[in-house]
């Protein structure tokens, strides 16, 4: 079975249209005719009701469409992973950051990190930090870095930021300024 059937068959399933899934997929419409016809010889069943001009899906296209779509990830999930080992990686993980994290302090940790460990390929996704819980929770990442603690983890904290206050040395408010310092620190 052909991947690209597979895929025409899905825009063509969303649309309900063989012209608008050609113009969508960069193909012409015989060939968008040519890869259901295909994937339905292959599997011997019709996905869509043809009437005139239009095409409707049948039940079995209807039932056919999450497993179509899971084909599709799984395949290019598979390729990707592929690749990955072609590029000499023997893991990868996902690491679900907060915006403020991924721009000001993971670059500094991330450096170090690959260099310790060549072989694992690290994907960053930068989210919320009240979205990183859901991340973990649902599989999309493997592990998490936020300024707040994430519910459902074990969390630890790994790096206390320091906020340095400055001002000019003949500064006529460096009294009231660094009166901040009795404030509470901040992690």
């Amino acid at each position: 079975m052909d991947m690209k059937w597979v895929e025409t068959f899905l825009v063509a399933a969303k649309h309900e249209n063989f012209r608008k899934t050609s113009e969508l997929l960069f193909l012409s419409q015989p060939t968008v005719t040519a890869h259901i016809k295909h994937l339905e010889r292959e599997l011997g069943i019709s996905f869509f009701k043809r009437s005139g001009r239009h095409v409707y899906l049948t039940e079995a296209g209807r039932r056919f469409v999450p497993h179509a779509e899971k084909l599709v990830e799984s395949y290019y999930d598979e390729v990707q992973t592929l690749e990955s080992f072609k590029q000499g990686f023997q893991r990868k993980i996902t690491v679900a950051v907060a915006p403020y994290i991924a721009s000001a302090i993971l670059p500094r940790f991330l450096s170090s990190f690959l260099h310790r460990y060549p072989k694992i390929e690290v994907m960053i996704n930068v989210v919320k930090s009240m979205e990183i819980s859901s991340e973990l929770e649902s599989g999309r990442a493997d592990g998490g870095l936020s300024r707040m603690p994430v519910s459902h983890a074990i969390c630890k904290s790994i790096l206390q930021d320091s906020v340095i206050l400055a001002v000019p040395p003949s500064s006529k408010n460096e009294s009231l300024f660094f009166s901040f310092s009795s404030a509470p620190v901040i992690d």
